[in-house]
């Protein structure tokens, strides 16, 4: 049994999923998605766990300390993973997860005028901020200085904020938002492009793979790899399931992406 102040959550959040197209996309999708109250002081407050279905377990404790807009943008972000609900963890879950959330902040600011105007306010300030690091970064190269580290940086621990400066690294580069979120996850977790490349070079050859290292490098015809992207590749074994991990990601380097872009671009140029 939920919690009443969960209960109430979930009902709020679920009108302001019903106000766009994309959150009522997802409500449809998700709506037998069973939702999980405990106390877990680790991790998320509001993350999905892998299963047969897939959970959303919120912590008890720590829920009740977020903000409206808090909670629901961890909870869309739960959903869509619950959603996809991959058998293995993988960083482009991460990104195909907050290319999703950043597609619903925009359809929220275009029915909500509050929220759009906070969003702008912030977004102009990500701007503003990531410049000065890029400029920062410029200066830092020419004095024959690392500057990988400067930007675009520590990413924002408000909501609002890391979705203005998530727009803004869009408009940028989608590998500098990947980077940017991979910096923040699990640096062990691997890509499914690196796993696509180690299947071809060595699909008939998974039986001959040895972990060294304790397991953080992988070992195979004479050559090293990261562990995760051998045990990935031991587990995907061959094309058809890498294509089931594909379409469970969705489109979001092709079509969704290019569509997000162009929509990212326009709200840039309607942000002063």
């Amino acid at each position: 049994m939920l919690s009443r102040s969960l209960r109430d959550a979930l009902r709020r959040v679920q009108w302001e999923f019903a106000k766009t197209e994309s959150g009522r996309r997802l409500i449809a999708l998700t709506e037998s998605t069973p939702v999980e109250e405990r106390r877990s002081p680790r991790g998320r407050p509001i993350r999905w766990v892998r299963g047969e279905p897939a959970v959303i377990l919120v912590d008890r404790d720590r829920a009740k300390r977020l903000s409206l807009l808090d909670f629901e943008i961890a909870f869309f972000r739960a959903r869509w993973l619950a959603l996809a609900n991959l058998p293995i963890d993988l960083a482009d879950a991460e990104w195909a997860a907050r290319q999703a959330v950043l597609e619903y902040a925009l359809d929220k600011a275009a029915v909500d005028s509050a929220f759009s105007e906070e969003l702008r306010k912030a977004t102009g300030l990500a701007r503003r901020t990531l410049a000065a690091r890029s400029r920062d970064r410029e200066y830092a190269r020419e004095q024959g200085e690392s500057a990988d580290a400067l930007f675009p940086g520590q990413r924002p621990k408000s909501t609002l904020e890391a979705l203005a400066f998530d727009l803004t690294l869009v408009s940028e580069d989608f590998q500098t938002l990947y980077e940017s979120l991979k910096a923040e996850g699990d640096p062990r977790v691997a890509e499914l492009d690196a796993v696509d490349d180690f299947l071809t070079l060595h699909g008939s050859r998974l039986g001959e793979v040895e972990f060294k290292a304790g397991g953080r490098v992988a070992a195979v015809a004479g050559r090293r790899y990261a562990g995760p992207v051998a045990r990935a590749a031991l587990f995907v074994e061959d094309e058809t399931r890498l294509a089931e991990l594909r379409e469970r990601l969705g489109p979001y380097r092709g079509v969704g992406g290019e569509t997000l872009l162009a929509r990212v671009n326009q709200w840039l140029r309607d942000t002063p």
